[in-house]
């Protein structure tokens, strides 16, 4: 990929990830608390997860942007795939959302970085509730260490083939009114996104303070379906 000498969006690129993650880490963890929750009540309703009644005190929304094949999205059923993604320092937590599903018999696969060198940077390991409610998902407790597919400390979680995921939540650094996404510039999702299945649901999560005016895009830089919001 071109430098940033020969390539001048690398560098805006690189400008903007700085600014937005500054303005995302000034929110208060109670803002922070309460955009997430939103997301996920969002997200569970696009996702057609049994949730419950709406809380009365609920009283940020989440927007959505989405292209128009996204007004049609199934509801997942028992046994699908979803990959999602655990908060790492200040991005949206989806816990709520993660637990939602293992009530909802749905299966959970997480990011796990793959060593350098590897057909793609990372893959998703399917992990168990027990693992995720125990702490116990070295992938979940150092999110950037390289694992090697016949390393021990993953032979309990096995890897969900890209194709097989049933939907997928996408974490992101920026995003702009034309759902283009702006990642951590490690090329991880840009590797995978393409890997999975025509129908799979892929949705782009954020707070309201990542939206800019316009996200620097590359040719291979594609528009999410969906982005969610709050």
């Amino acid at each position: 990929m071109p430098d940033n000498v020969n390539n001048p969006i690398i560098g805006k690129k690189s400008l903007i990830r700085s600014q937005i993650r500054t303005l995302r880490s000034s929110l208060s963890p109670h803002e922070r608390s309460m955009k997430s929750h939103a997301l996920c009540t969002e997200l569970s309703r696009i996702l057609g997860l049994e949730k419950g009644e709406r809380e009365e005190d609920e009283t940020i929304e989440a927007r959505v942007l989405a292209d128009r094949k996204a007004a049609s999205i199934p509801a997942l059923r028992k046994g699908d795939i979803v990959a999602l993604y655990s908060a790492f320092n200040d991005e949206a937590n989806l816990d709520e959302l993660i637990d939602l599903c293992f009530r909802n018999e749905i299966q959970v696969a997480l990011p796990c970085m793959n060593p350098k060198g590897s057909t793609r940077p990372m893959d998703m390991r399917m992990v168990s509730r027990s693992a995720w409610h125990d702490g116990s998902i070295p992938f979940v407790q150092n999110p950037l260490k390289r694992l090697a597919h016949d390393d021990a400390a993953v032979a309990s979680f096995p890897m969900a083939a890209p194709d097989a995921l049933d939907a997928i939540i996408v974490p992101l650094v920026a995003f702009d009114e034309q759902r283009r996404r702006l990642g951590y510039g490690g090329g991880n999702y840009d590797a995978y996104l393409p890997l999975v299945s025509e129908t799979c649901i892929v949705i782009g999560v954020a707070f309201a303070e990542q939206r800019v005016v316009r996200v620097p895009a590359e040719n291979h830089d594609l528009a999410l379906p969906v982005i969610v919001y709050a």
